[in-house]
């Protein structure tokens, strides 16, 4: 059914509902301009017992069709500010892999390669905290896009669990992280920043940073 179709159908509809009390009224009690004020006291009293639900109910359907408009004009801020946050948060998963293929500052091979290789020999070159520090000296910017992954994840998870919404870009945006990142590489970038952050920690003899939970 064709849009210009169906509200010419709503409209016909409600001029017979208007007009069908009067009808009703005029058939079975006559027409006329009546001479008696009890007449027409008798024709509001019926008219207005008619027409008073009538208008009620379709006062009823006018503020049900705003509100469905309402909130799925919410819902629709609430997606398009999710896509939003789901692109900021891919652009960094693309930095973070060109920064990867970067020569590390200690030896000139790729920063994944040596941080591969860190993971793989226990840390051998990460066994104190100045170390790792240093080497984050150097490399923030790895330390810096994967947090900012990890906030957002944590967010998009957070709110997944009362809403179908966050749920579904929670799982896309994990999809589209390991689209740009290999497993390998997010285990490794994972123990990294777990890692530099036990090493900052124990610099300041406290514990202040939040550990983010796995998401792969």
């Amino acid at each position: 059914m064709s849009e210009k179709l169906k509200r010419n159908l709503i409209f016909s509809c409600l001029v017979l509902i208007f007009i069908s009390p009067i009808c009703i009224y005029g058939l079975q009690f006559g027409w006329g301009v009546w001479k008696e004020h009890a007449m027409w006291a008798e024709m509001g009293t019926f008219l207005g017992g008619i027409y008073a639900p009538i208008l009620g109910f379709l006062t009823l359907i006018v503020i049900y069709n705003q509100l469905k408009l309402q909130y799925e004009s919410t819902q629709l801020q609430y997606e398009t500010a999710l896509f939003a946050r789901q692109e900021i948060t891919i652009d960094a998963v693309k930095r973070l892999a060109v920064e990867l293929e970067a020569p590390c500052l200690s030896d000139g091979c790729r920063i994944i390669d040596f941080l591969i290789e860190q993971k793989a020999n226990r840390s051998l070159e990460f066994k104190n905290s100045d170390s790792i520090l240093l080497f984050n000296r150097y490399h923030w910017v790895i330390n810096s896009l994967w947090g900012q992954v990890l906030a957002d994840l944590d967010a998009l998870r957070a709110g997944s669990k009362s809403s179908i919404l966050y749920s579904q870009h929670y799982s896309t945006t994990r999809q589209r992280v390991t689209t740009h990142l290999s497993y390998e590489r997010i285990d490794v970038l994972d123990w990294y920043v777990h890692k530099l952050k036990k090493a900052t920690d124990s610099k300041r003899n406290k514990s202040t940073f939040y550990i983010s939970e796995r998401h792969f």
